[in-house]
């Protein structure tokens, strides 16, 4: 018998249980809704992501009211606004979902990690990097 290495970013064997509802699905639902406002690799977004938070994040973009973002230009900061406003994470969610598949974030089994997907340095595999790893369909 042939062992094989496993690779941790194909399906496991055992599909990992759905998550549990609560918290970890608002965070769910702010990544999904921020894979369709910023764009793969947007280091300013990678700042303001690791400085708020994801749920946080989205709702700073969502609500006008909110102060600008420090650092952030006042037309990159008006086009995620408007895509904030304009995005349905759920259905995006539910589309993953009706094709088998599991929208990851950070600390659910499969998560892409720095030394696995991410070639960009300071990466840490914890929050919005590369945008490489989105969705994992299963079988």
């Amino acid at each position: 018998m042939t062992s094989h290495p496993t690779d941790p970013l194909l399906p496991s064997p055992t599909p990992a249980p759905p998550p549990a509802a609560g918290p970890h699905d608002t965070e769910r639902l702010a990544r999904a809704a921020l894979t369709r406002i910023i764009e793969p690799g947007d280091e300013q977004a990678g700042h303001a992501l690791r400085a708020h938070g994801a749920t946080t994040l989205l709702t700073l973009l969502r609500d006008p009211r909110e102060p600008p973002l420090p650092d952030i230009g006042t037309r990159r900061l008006a086009g995620w606004r408007h895509r904030a406003r304009t995005t349905t994470p759920e259905a995006d969610l539910d589309h993953i979902t009706r094709l088998g598949g599991r929208f990851l974030i950070p600390g659910d089994f499969n998560f892409c990690r720095h030394t696995l997907c991410c070639p960009r340095p300071g990466c840490d595999g914890e929050v919005l990097c590369c945008g490489r790893v989105v969705a994992l369909l299963d079988g």
